[in-house]
C-alpha cells in the first residue's frame, strides 16, 4: 500500500494481492498525482480524501484498477476502484471487475448538478439499493442511500 502523505507522487507501481487500500492520499498533501499504476487483486483501489484536514488538489489518471472485491481487513469495505473528494481530476482510468467503479461524494454530486452533467452521468451509473456498515460492536445495520 502507498500513502501519498509520506511518499510524493505515485506512479508507475504494479499492485496486487492486499486487503487494503492499495494507494491512498489523505490528509496534507498538494498537488498529489497518482498515475500510471496497475492495480489489481486488491480490496480497495484508490482513495484521495480528507480534503477537510488539509488535503489540496489531486490527479488521478491513466491507472488500470480491477479484480477490487472489498472486505479483507477492511470488513465494511465496498469493492471501490476509485473514491476521491472535491478537488481531484480523474481521467483516463480503465476500471474493470469493480463493485464500484467511482464512488462520488455528495458535494462531488452537487457540483456535477451544478455543471449540468448529473443527469447524463446517471443514465450510466447504478446506485445501491442499501448500504452496510459495522459499528464498533462490529453488528451490522441496513440503511437506505440518501
Amino acid at each position: 500500500e502507498f500513502n501519498l502523505q509520506l511518499l510524493g507522487d505515485v506512479t508507475g507501481n504494479s499492485i496486487s494481492r492486499t486487503c487494503e487500500v492499495a494507494i491512498f492520499c489523505e490528509f496534507a498533501f498538494s498537488g498529489a498525482v497518482v498515475s500510471g499504476n496497475l492495480i489489481e487483486d486488491v480490496a480497495f483501489g484508490i482513495s484521495i480524501t480528507n480534503f477537510n484536514e488539509g488535503g489540496r488538489l489531486a490527479v488521478c489518471a491513466n491507472n488500470i484498477v480491477r479484480k477490487v472485491k472489498g472486505g479483507g481487513s477492511l470488513a465494511n469495505t465496498t469493492a471501490t476502484a476509485i473514491a476521491v473528494e472535491a478537488d481531484t481530476v480523474v481521467s483516463g482510468n480503465v476500471i474493470e471487475e469493480a463493485g464500484a467503479g467511482l464512488q462520488l461524494s455528495p458535494n462531488a454530486t452537487r457540483i456535477l448538478a451544478e455543471w449540468g452533467v448529473l443527469d447524463r452521468l446517471r443514465l450510466h451509473a447504478m446506485e445501491p439499493e442499501a448500504v452496510i456498515t459495522a459499528s464498533s460492536s462490529w453488528r451490522a445495520s441496513w440503511c437506505p442511500p440518501g
